[in-house]
């Protein structure tokens, strides 16, 4: 389960974590949360295939989307529509599959955009966004992706046939303020 914590004390004290709330929603493994821009809302998603959305402030539980066809949920990063900050994500599944959501003000939720079916049916295992060029980086089954976002939050691939290594991709970042990928790779040991 996750926690908000908050460091505590003057700046020339030590710094301490303090357990300010304990958020109870998964059922699983929690694999990862990413922090929105302006730090109200944190993602979480795990092994039981869940998304949630947090209120950092309150603790409080704000959305929860489940994808229980499409495995566990590895990787998630926030995206923008429209040049406005952080008002989408995409999420990367164990079967290879990336979820787009993008905020709803008339819903006051996040809602489903488009599925895209990536890295031979294999898992995804994280995901990138590059505001200047609007683009997700994925990395998958020894593949390294990068995806047009379109305004309605559709990906479609920059290279058709990306080449496979026989190794497993881990990470994957926007580097060269977006033109470029850099990705990790396990058992190569490269960069």
């Amino acid at each position: 389960m996750p926690t908000i914590a908050q460091e505590y004390g003057p700046s020339d004290a030590p710094a301490r974590l303090v357990k300010q709330k304990l958020l109870h929603c998964h059922t699983g493994a929690i694999l990862v949360a990413r922090l929105r821009s302006d730090a109200e809302v944190v993602l979480t998603a795990g092994g039981d295939a869940r998304v949630c959305l947090w209120n950092v402030k309150s603790g409080e539980l704000q959305q929860v989307i489940r994808e229980m066809f499409h495995g566990h949920v590895q990787c998630v990063c926030w995206v923008d529509f429209e040049g406005r900050k952080d008002d989408g994500f995409v999420f990367g599944c164990a079967n290879g599959t990336l979820h787009m959501y993008r905020w709803s003000a008339a819903k006051g939720s996040y809602v489903f955009v488009a599925i895209t079916h990536a890295h031979n049916g294999r898992q995804v295992n994280d995901l990138h966004f590059s505001a200047k060029y609007r683009r997700v980086a994925s990395i998958g089954d020894g593949t390294p992706q990068v995806w047009r976002v379109d305004d309605k939050g559709a990906l479609s691939p920059m290279v058709n046939e990306p080449a496979r290594r026989p190794f497993i991709g881990r990470t994957i970042h926007f580097c060269d303020e977006g033109a470029s990928v850099l990705f990790t790779q396990l058992e190569s040991h490269e960069v």
